[in-house]
């Protein structure tokens, strides 16, 4: 998972817990209990808490989304970004002689375009 995804989740929960904290303090008998810097603080911020916690919620469930379907594309060394096409024949790359991988529209070594082959009946 990379590191955004990763920040993105972490201030997700962190302001779920924040939240939660703010939401025991501030209603019931135990805003009578707090500190009165900390009552009001709470008091104040537990609504907006809610608010972006929704929104980073959400943003994290994009970020999950786009996580899960980035893993149907392949990335070879080069940096080319492919959908695998679903009929292929080829083994090798015709320029390297690299064996490629069936799926793989792009040679791993010289990035050298595998021509696909569509079986029609």
């Amino acid at each position: 998972m990379r590191k955004s995804s990763m920040l993105i989740i972490g201030i997700t929960v962190l302001l779920g817990v924040y939240s939660a904290i703010c939401t025991y303090n501030v209603f019931g008998e135990n805003l009578l209990y707090v500190n009165s810097e900390w009552g009001y603080i709470f008091a104040v911020t537990y609504r907006w808490s809610y608010i972006l916690f929704i929104v980073m919620l959400l943003a994290t469930i994009m970020v999950l989304h786009r996580n899960k379907t980035d893993r149907s594309c392949k990335v070879n060394d080069h940096g080319i970004t492919s959908k695998i096409p679903k009929n292929t024949l080829e083994n090798k790359c015709p320029k390297c002689g690299e064996t490629v991988a069936s799926g793989y529209r792009f040679c791993s070594k010289c990035g050298n375009e595998i021509k696909v082959v569509n079986i029609s009946q």
